[in-house]
C-alpha cells in the first residue's frame, strides 16, 4: 500500500500590505518569503525566514507547522516530530489536521504503528471525509494485525479488537458514502501532495487530497506552507 504523506506547502500569512512599517507587515513577510524559499527547495534559507518570523509571536502554530514541514524536507523527520507536538492545541482545524496527519506518516516510516494507529484515527475523527487519513488507518491496520499474527505485538500496540472496531467503522463510512476506496496492495502509505520516494508514489498532506505523481517537484506529507492571515 502507499502511504499518503500531506507535505503542505507553507502556510502564508497574509498581511496588510498598504501598510509601510516592516514590523506591522511581520510576520507576514518573513513567511511569503520563506514560502517561496521552499518552494525553490531552499529549505535552510527559507527556516531562516520562518524563525525570523516567529520572533513576531503571531501565528506561531502555522510558522511551527511551516518548520516542521522544513525540517521533514530536510530529512530530519524526528525533529519535525518534536515540533508539531509542541503546536499548540488552540491554532486553527487545518493546522492541526495536518499536523496529526503528518506525524502518522512519520511513524508509519520509522515502524512505530501503534503510534501511526492513533494519529490517523484522530485525523479521521477531525476530518472524516479525508480519503487520505481512511486509507493511511487501514494501511496501519494491515500492519498491526499482521505483528499480531507474527506474534511482534508491541505492548503499547492496540488490541485487534480496537484495529477490528476501527476497520468496521471504515466498512461502514465507505458503505455510506458509496464510494469504493480500496487500499493498494503494495507497501507504503499515503500522504498529501506529491512526493517520489524510492520510485513509488506517496501522498502527503498539504491540505487534504489525494494527489498522485512522481516527478522530483512534487513534494510530499502535509506539505503545504500555511499562510497566516491578519
Amino acid at each position: 500500500m502507499v502511504l499518503i504523506r500531506k507535505w503542505i506547502f507553507p502556510l502564508l500569512l497574509l498581511p496588510l500590505m498598504l501598510l509601510s512599517s516592516c514590523n506591522i507587515l511581520e510576520p507576514g513577510l518573513s513567511v511569503l518569503r520563506g514560502n517561496y524559499l521552499y518552494q525553490q527547495g531552499r529549505y535552510q534559507d527559507a527556516l531562516l525566514f520562518y524563525l525570523h518570523g516567529e520572533d513576531s509571536g503571531k501565528f506561531e502554530g502555522r510558522i511551527q507547522y511551516n518548520m516542521g514541514n522544513v525540517y521533514y524536507a530536510l530529512g530530519e523527520g524526528p525533529a519535525a516530530l518534536e515540533l508539531w507536538t509542541i503546536i499548540d492545541g488552540n491554532t486553527d482545524l487545518e493546522v492541526t489536521y495536518n499536523t496529526i496527519f503528518n506525524q502518522g506518516v512519520i511513524y508509519y516510516q520509522m515502524g512505530n504503528y501503534p503510534e501511526a494507529y492513533r494519529s490517523f484515527r484522530t485525523a479521521l475523527e477531525l476530518r472524516s471525509g479525508s480519503l487520505d487519513a481512511k486509507r493511511n488507518l487501514e494501511m496501519t491496520i494491515d500492519r498491526l494485525e499482521a505483528e499480531a499474527r507474527s506474534g511482534e505485538t508491541r505492548s503499547e500496540s492496540p488490541t485487534l479488537e480496537t484495529t477490528d472496531d476501527a476497520r468496521r467503522i471504515l466498512q461502514y463510512i465507505r458503505r455510506k458514502e458509496g464510494n469504493p476506496w480500496k487500499s493498494e496492495q503494495n507497501n507504503e502509505i499515503f500522504s498529501e501532495n506529491n512526493y517520489s520516494l524510492s520510485g513509488k508514489t506517496v501522498c502527503y498532506h498539504q491540505g487534504s487530497s489525494v494527489a498522485r505523481g512522481n516527478s522530483e517537484g512534487e513534494r510530499s506529507l502535509y506539505g503545504t506552507t500555511y499562510k497566516a492571515e491578519g
